[in-house]
């Protein structure tokens, strides 16, 4: 077993160093249909530019209505498509559509800006402040508009019924080329008539795997 969390994390990187980093981008949640049973559906424009290089971008989609255009070498566009869960009720929830967004690799010296752009909302970033959190975006005001028209303007002490409505952007923290790129060798004893395999356990639970590798000897 190699252990690969913790020989990276409290790595220096100095401020002028180019770096490359990975970090996701999530779109979703949104109006709760026990609310508004009309808001089924919700498509999301945007665009990421990078005071840098734009290395890759991996889609993480889940349903039809998802696009990428316009892709340069420190830029790109996207049109995305929500869709209410059925299984739950609830954006997001455990079903075959949880969310849908990207993995964008982007590089730059440790200040060089990152900008999303989300329907009317633009964010700034630096690849450092990536790396420290990550971070949710709410489309708040659109909510506070949205329960105004369906029930009227009413004054409440606690803002919740806002927040949890509100359609949302999540960037997750980035992390740098280390944490995502291995090189290892190892010599391995081969008993005749065994199988090897190989697995890969992420931080966030996930698992990948390739398939049993039969050795004759």
């Amino acid at each position: 077993m190699i252990v690969h969390s913790g020989s990276w994390e409290n790595k220096k990187i100095a401020d002028d160093e180019v770096i490359r980093v990975k970090f996701t981008v999530e779109f979703g949640w949104g109006p709760n249909p026990r609310f508004y049973k009309d808001m089924l559906v919700k498509e999301w424009d945007g665009s990421l530019n990078v005071e840098g290089k734009l290395l890759s971008i991996d889609k993480e989609w889940n349903s039809y209505g998802q696009k990428l255009y316009d892709v340069t070498d420190d830029s790109c566009k996207f049109h995305m498509t929500t869709y209410m869960s059925t299984t739950t009720g609830h954006w997001m929830g455990p079903s075959t559509v949880v969310k849908e967004g990207f993995v964008f690799e982007v590089e730059g010296t440790p200040d060089s800006d990152v900008c999303l752009k989300v329907d009317n909302y633009e964010y700034h970033f630096t690849i450092r402040e990536l790396m420290k959190t990550s971070r949710i975006k709410a489309q708040y005001q659109e909510s506070i508009d949205l329960a105004n028209r369906v029930y009227g303007k009413v004054d409440h002490y606690r803002d919740d019924f806002y927040w949890h409505n509100a359609y949302k952007t999540r960037i997750r923290q980035a992390v740098p080329q280390d944490a995502y790129v291995l090189n290892y060798e190892k010599e391995i004893d081969m008993e005749a008539g065994a199988n090897y395999r190989l697995r890969v356990w992420l931080k966030n639970g996930d698992v990948a795997w390739v398939s049993p590798i039969f050795v004759e000897k």
